[in-house]
């Protein structure tokens, strides 16, 4: 689902958002049914009816015993340390399909001169953050816009490792690299899920730059993009 950068509510731009989302006085709640999501306007209620219709299930993942048997488990690793993602990528807990669909409806993006405001709603409570926070809220203390200062030329890289011109319909096979070939579909996979693991996105296109080059990165802005 597209974030739809215009819709926020009314934030005093000079109140300093906290690191992390829970406060205080929040209330343990638990969403049991899809009508006790509040919504707030018909952007809300069409995103609603379509998540509705959507199946919800946890990230994919590639069996661990495959994974040490054909090397590529250290590889992996490597690669994920690299860009600093070895805390982002441990997710043990289990997913609440109300709870993300709250999460999703809610979701809106604000670019304010050189600063990013993250909105959503959890258990009917409206939360803002900086984009800086949301990122380490996630598990990854990094900066969301590294990667962009240091990586602008996808035809190169996408040619360097394929042998083909860039396009909108990049495809994994085409990737010498069996690491990268790997990579590029645990991209697919866990960070901008698709329905169709053979296209490897321009953002995942800079990840894989980045996991080769040993450039520490945030994969949060792209993700925010993706939902």
């Amino acid at each position: 689902m597209s974030v739809n950068s215009g819709r926020h509510t009314n934030v005093s731009r000079e109140e300093e958002e906290p690191p992390a989302v829970t406060r205080p006085n929040l209330r343990i709640r638990v969403l049991t049914m899809v009508e006790q999501i509040a919504i707030k306007d018909d952007y809300e209620r069409e995103a609603l009816e379509l998540l509705k219709k959507q199946n919800f299930g946890h990230a994919k993942r590639f069996e661990s015993h495959v994974l040490m048997k054909t090397g590529l488990k250290k590889d992996m690793n490597n690669a994920l340390t690299a860009v600093g993602w070895e805390n982002f990528t441990d997710i043990v807990d289990p997913g609440s399909q109300l709870l993300t669909m709250e999460f999703l409806i809610s979701l809106a993006v604000e670019e304010t001169g050189a600063e990013t405001k993250v909105y959503f709603c959890l258990f009917n409570e409206q939360f803002v953050m900086k984009l800086k926070y949301f990122s380490i809220a996630l598990g990854c203390i990094l900066d969301p816009n590294e990667l962009a200062k240091k990586h602008r030329d996808q035809n190169l890289w996408w040619s360097a490792i394929s042998n083909k011109l860039v396009s909108r319909k990049n495809n994994i096979v085409s990737i010498h690299n069996p690491t990268l070939s790997f990579l590029a579909m645990w991209l697919a996979m866990v960070v901008h899920p698709s329905a169709d693991l053979r296209l490897c996105s321009l953002p995942e296109l800079q990840f894989l730059y980045a996991m080769a080059k040993q450039i520490r990165c945030s994969p949060v802005r792209t993700m925010l993009a993706h939902w």
